[in-house]
């Protein structure tokens, strides 16, 4: 006897075309999360290169600016102490550089002290010269020997040339402002006795070429080098970073009259 037919199980057209469209609405969902995620990471990962590159330069120039003036010599006497000849300040555009100078308008500093510059002729070190400077979105650097007698390449005036200026950031930032200013220095008088014509007693803001004080002996310059440090990634300028920071110079500048 034969069996009853019976009919197969399935889904109808409009079924199917039912399932496709929300398998392609999960679908979509997860696609987008999944962009989401890898620009979320990219986001990340530029934000963290940007501050990773100006926090190593940041870092550079304040452990130099900290140490400017730095002497490797036994101690002298105390009458003798401004003979340092890492605080003698030139006329800025002359002369050997030495000491610390802010130049272009803030966009350069250069700074001297001892024992930096490696001599392959007496394979020995000698004082040097460290700059900082910006130019075309970049920071560059320069070490150079120092001659105390005669103007050479660390002088003031070869700052604006092109030789012996290495790159500090690399292209994938761009440096946007890089200042140096000397606002909360102070100036003291280290002169005693004090007299009426040295008073006021009390230290006063700013260098001490501007000190008040006509009768004096000597005057300690105590100098704070503030930086301002701007920059954005060179791929997608939505990314940007600011840092600043006040650098205490660790040597005084001695000036006697």
């Amino acid at each position: 006897m034969l069996k009853p037919y019976k009919r197969q199980g399935g889904v109808s057209l409009v079924e199917l075309l039912v399932g496709l469209a929300v398998g392609l609405v999960v679908l979509s969902a997860v696609g987008t999360m999944l962009v989401s995620i890898a620009r979320s990471a990219t986001d990340i990962l530029g934000s963290a290169k940007l501050n990773h590159e100006m926090r190593a330069a940041m870092d550079a120039i304040t452990r130099d600016i900290r140490r400017a003036g730095a002497r490797n010599d036994t101690p002298l006497p105390d009458v003798d102490r401004p003979s340092n000849p890492f605080t003698v300040r030139p006329t800025p555009t002359t002369g050997p550089m030495t000491d610390i100078n802010i130049l272009d308008s803030g966009q350069t500093i250069l700074m001297a002290f001892d024992n930096i510059w490696y001599d392959l002729a007496t394979d020995s070190k000698t004082a040097g010269v460290i700059g900082y400077r910006l130019d075309g979105g970049v920071i560059w650097v320069k070490y150079c020997a120092l001659n105390f007698t005669s103007s050479g390449d660390c002088n003031t005036a070869s700052v604006g040339s092109a030789g012996g200026w290495e790159a500090l950031t690399n292209n994938q930032i761009t440096i946007t402002k890089l200042l140096f200013t000397n606002l909360g220095s102070f100036c003291y008088n280290a002169t005693l006795p004090i007299s009426t014509t040295n008073s006021p007693i009390n230290p006063v803001e700013g260098l001490c070429s501007a000190a008040p004080w006509t009768d004096y002996r000597r005057l300690l310059e105590k100098r704070l080098i503030r930086v301002e440090l701007e920059g954005e990634l060179t791929a997608n300028d939505d990314f940007k970073a600011t840092h600043a920071q006040n650098i205490y110079v660790m040597n005084d500048r001695v000036v006697d009259k």
